[in-house]
């Protein structure tokens, strides 16, 4: 086993002087893990979940503090607490514990996370997924590396069977501890690890077999990805509906796949299905909310995964007498005299608007005086295309009545007449 692992941390390109971060439970996989980098002298730092879900948690605390104190080791020590989905513990668990490694990674400058996961664990992973739901990446299992943020996970006891590490421990002699909850059957895992794995390794070859599987698996994930990436790449990471329908359904999904991951927001295939149906609505307008972060937008033929802006409340008041307003890149004033370098300049005539001008966002009922009579704002933004996103971003300004002079990019009122009072100048800054 020794021999293995000391080929694999070289195929890793590990270097035996800079820290890697060991991810330790104290169970008997992390601390085989542990023992063999030890006798191959390579430096590490111990970073350790504290789950908090059994009184003998608090002894194995203990215990990692005092080793690492015997050894000097760095040891840096995360309390999960319970919060999140009840029901997926495991689930809210398992994000947690890789956003506390990596931080650990960020530290010390380590050269990745190291995690003893296993033959049995690949298989376990297996019929998690064909139970639970996945996408090729997820129906394949465990993979040795895994690429996390700007660092990379290695499992370097992928070689091995649960069997050959008991076998290695019987040798060795090397100090763990059981964690009594594995030995329970109350999360779906464990009922798989008890009842299916058992079943599954007295058939020859089985490990072989699943790792054969696999690899398959992948050959056609990263097929799928490459042309998911092209797309996305060609298309300024946005699904442009015209050419995305004319697609194969499992690029679609990869796609969306694809968005989704980047924002980091977790995958289901009933979560992808459900976009997919929001995409392809004929609908020109659609804000669809994924999560509490992120929301789908589609406009027109554009679809953007977005972070959800929150509602900002506008009402800046501008009068004659107080006539500056800086908002965003804009400077909103008054003057007697048209600026040339403005952006807007609009005449007003006092007996038109009466004063306070509300610089504001727009509302449900605005209407815009037209040449021809009158017009829904809202009508005026659909006949113009404008996107749904964009249409909550304009500002626009009115008078003490409402009557609008202004809509950004959109509407700007006409004095027909060559009289006036004072000018209205919307300048860029």
């Amino acid at each position: 086993m020794e021999s293995i692992i000391k080929r694999k941390l070289q195929e890793y390109k590990i270097d035996p002087k800079k820290p890697i971060i060991l991810a330790i439970s104290t169970g008997i996989d992390s601390s085989c893990l542990m023992h063999i980098l030890e006798k191959l002298k390579y430096s590490f730092v111990l970073a350790h979940i504290n789950h908090g879900k059994r009184e003998q948690s608090i002894v194995e605390e203990n215990f990692l503090k005092n080793l690492a104190l015997e050894k000097k080791i760095n040891l840096e020590i995360f309390h999960l607490k319970n919060e999140g989905d009840k029901h997926n513990f495991h689930d809210y668990a398992h994000h947690k514990r890789y956003e506390f490694l990596y931080s650990v990674v960020v530290k010390y400058q380590a050269q990745g996370i190291f995690v003893a996961h296993h033959l049995d664990d690949h298989l376990e992973s297996i019929i998690m997924k064909l139970i639970t739901g996945s996408n090729l990446s997820g129906y394949s299992g465990i993979k040795e590396i895994t690429p996390y943020l700007d660092t990379i996970i290695y499992r370097p006891l992928m070689e091995f069977s649960k069997d050959d590490i008991i076998a290695y421990h019987k040798q060795e002699q090397f100090i763990y501890f059981n964690d009594s909850s594995n030995d329970e059957d109350v999360y779906l895992r464990n009922k798989i690890r008890h009842h299916v794995i058992p079943e599954l390794k007295k058939y020859p070859h089985i490990y072989e077999k699943s790792t054969q599987y696999r690899d398959t698996l992948l050959e056609y994930f990263d097929y799928i990805r490459h042309k998911s990436i092209n797309y996305l790449t060609s298309n300024h990471n946005i699904i442009d509906t015209t050419s995305f329908i004319k697609l194969d359904k499992i690029y679609q999904k990869d796609i969306v796949a694809c968005l989704l991951e980047e924002k980091k927001i977790r995958l289901s295939k009933n979560k992808i299905n459900e976009l997919l149906k929001i995409i392809q609505t004929s609908k020109p307008n659609v804000t669809h909310n994924i999560n509490n972060e992120y929301q789908l937008v589609k406009s027109y033929e554009k679809i953007i995964i977005e972070k959800k802006k929150a509602n900002e409340e506008l009402s800046l008041q501008l009068d004659c007498d107080k006539n500056n307003i800086f908002y965003r890149n804009l400077h909103i004033y008054f003057d007697n005299i048209v600026n040339y370098n403005a952006l807007k300049n609009i005449k007003i005539c006092y007996n038109i608007f009466t004063f306070p001008f509300t610089v504001r966002k727009r509302k449900n009922g605005d209407v815009l005086n037209m040449s021809y009579g009158t017009k829904k704002l809202k009508d005026l933004l659909i006949d113009k295309k404008i996107p749904q996103n964009r249409r909550d971003e304009l500002i626009l300004i009115a008078d003490k009545n409402d009557k609008i002079i202004y809509v950004e990019g959109v509407y700007e009122y006409r004095n027909l007449s060559d009289t006036y009072d004072t000018v209205l100048i919307i300048e860029e800054i």
